[in-house]
């Protein structure tokens, strides 16, 4: 019953296979990088997040449930920082794009051939079809997130020095796929994010406060959404609980009490032990078999407490200092900051930043360790 019974990746070989092949890689890659460089600072703080995370074995009521979550979570911490001491912003954007351009490729393919794997239906209806298009992402919310931070990309990738014919593919398909998604989340990131993309010119200085104050705005709005409710969303199809997220939230206050300060260890108050605590929610929630709060900050302090919550808008707002480093060209500075901004608006709705297996964790902490480097001219 409830999520006990769903397969998880800890049971899929295939899964387990790529994932050791990848850690192996990035693993012999952080030796060799310690061994031609040193320690430095950034090898220290990627370090001292992975004994944060996994330190929560210590005191999780769920130890071998903290386990996974925790080595994935430290996995993408040390491959951020080993990418980005590896590709400087501007090649790694060039990197993340054509990535993008894959993705969207291969998601219309799905569509278009009638893949079922391509999304699933919409109860109710949708903006333009009546299905959540996820094409080769797990949901239609990360899907969204996805789509839209790379649409945002495009729009300043020209700066970047793609190919011109790739950019505008993208800028056509990446609005299509976000309304196809039917995710509010992601039509909002387009919808703040598109008339400063467009207007921060990198050869002026006057979109690095506004960028950063925009990164510091997000960042705190994520742990405020939850406090806020009676917001009329039915202009975009949704009602006032954020597509029943409020209910869930109202859970996961209750369950604060618990461990307010180091919560229940990373990811643990989804053990499907009978016990758990987690069954209380699902008994109240049976249509709706969630394995987060659908909110970082509401996952976070349910896992880490409070002491997690400031960690994790922290580093945020320690991530907008990329903004700062002239070493990095503007270009890239405007896109590094926009897409933080993009994955923290996703994370008011979504289990994205500090989630141990989204590509929203690694992207916040490759511009963190970003911040920190000093890049040879290109």
């Amino acid at each position: 019953e409830g999520l006990a019974a769903r397969p998880t990746a800890r049971n899929n070989p295939s899964y387990l296979a790529n994932f050791a092949i990848q850690l192996a890689i990035f693993g012999v890659l952080t030796i060799l990088h310690i061994i031609s460089n040193g320690i430095k600072l950034p090898f220290i703080i990627a370090t001292s997040y992975c004994c944060f995370v996994f330190g929560s074995v210590v005191w999780s009521v769920s130890p071998a449930t903290t386990l996974t979550p925790a080595i994935l979570f430290s996995y993408l911490v040390m491959a951020a920082y080993i990418t980005s001491s590896m590709f400087s912003p501007r090649q790694f954007l060039k990197l993340f794009f054509y990535l993008g351009v894959i993705i969207f490729v291969c998601s219309y393919y799905l569509l278009l051939t009638g893949s079922p794997y391509a999304g699933s239906d919409r109860w109710g209806g949708g903006w333009l079809l009546d299905i959540e298009f996820t094409g080769v992402m797990a949901s239609k919310n990360f899907a969204g997130i996805v789509f839209a931070t790379l649409t945002i990309l495009a729009i300043n990738a020209h700066h970047l020095g793609v190919n011109k014919y790739a950019r505008l593919f993208v800028l056509f398909v990446g609005p299509i796929a976000v309304v196809l998604s039917n995710s509010a989340t992601a039509l909002l990131i387009l919808v703040l994010l598109s008339v400063p993309a467009i207007l921060f010119n990198p050869r002026t200085r006057i979109w690095q406060p506004v960028l950063f104050l925009m990164i510091v705005l997000f960042a705190c709005l994520i742990p405020s959404l939850p406090f806020v409710s009676g917001l009329d969303l039915s202009f975009i199809g949704r009602d006032a609980t954020f597509t029943g997220r409020s209910f869930l939230w109202e859970v996961a206050f209750e369950r604060l009490n618990d461990y307010p300060f180091l919560g229940h260890g990373y990811y643990a108050f989804y053990d499907t032990d009978p016990y758990s605590s987690v069954w209380g929610l699902w008994e109240r929630f049976r249509y709706w078999l969630a394995d987060n709060f659908h909110n970082s900050f509401m996952d976070i302090v349910i896992s880490l407490g409070l002491v997690g919550v400031v960690v994790m808008i922290g580093t945020i707002i320690w991530a907008g200092a990329v903004i700062g480093n002239l070493s990095i060209d503007a270009a890239s500075r405007i896109c590094l900051g926009l897409i933080l901004c993009g994955f923290c608006i996703g994370s008011m709705m979504e289990f994205a930043i500090f989630h141990h297996n989204y590509i929203a964790t690694f992207m916040l902490f490759y511009i963190l360790f970003s911040s920190m480097w000093e890049y040879e001219p290109e």
